[in-house]
């Protein structure tokens, strides 16, 4: 049987889309991964959107600790720290052992006149940073120390 035009110099009455080289089944397998790589793609990006706002999220917390620590005045009220840091969002400690006023130079051991501080640790802490206020009984600022790991 002949077959006239351009069909002549295929076998079969159907031709396949493409190449000669390439099946129709491979170009079929490659149209069902369009969609995973999509999606796949698409997590990636917000992966990593998430996690350059995680990390500027902790790097403006950790400016905002420094500002806020300079601005804490010594008998200061309690209201007025958590209005310039927020709550403490690791730890309220008790009486410390050690008391300290900006420098390693007044650090002292504590007199009774720190009975409790609040500890603000950044997201990040990189260096073991750290910033502590202490309050006496009357809860008015009377210790603050910055901490940093060497």
């Amino acid at each position: 049987m002949e077959v006239a035009g351009a069909n002549r110099r295929w076998r079969c009455q159907f031709r396949y889309r493409g190449s000669r080289r390439e099946s129709a089944v491979a170009q079929l397998s490659t149209l069902a991964a369009l969609p995973v790589m999509r999606t796949f793609k698409k997590l990636v990006i917000v992966g990593v959107a998430f996690g350059v706002g995680w990390f500027a999220y902790a790097f403006w917390r950790g400016h905002s600790y420094e500002r806020a620590y300079a601005a804490v005045l010594r008998g200061d009220s309690e209201a007025r720290v958590l209005q310039l840091f927020g709550r403490p969002p690791r730890r309220i400690s008790g009486q410390p052992k050690n008391v300290a006023w900006d420098t390693d130079g007044s650090v002292h051991a504590n007199g009774g006149e720190c009975v409790r501080e609040f500890w603000y640790v950044p997201p990040i802490a990189v260096a073991g940073e750290a910033w502590t206020i202490g309050f006496d009984e009357h809860s008015n600022v009377v210790s603050k120390y910055h901490y940093v790991s060497p």
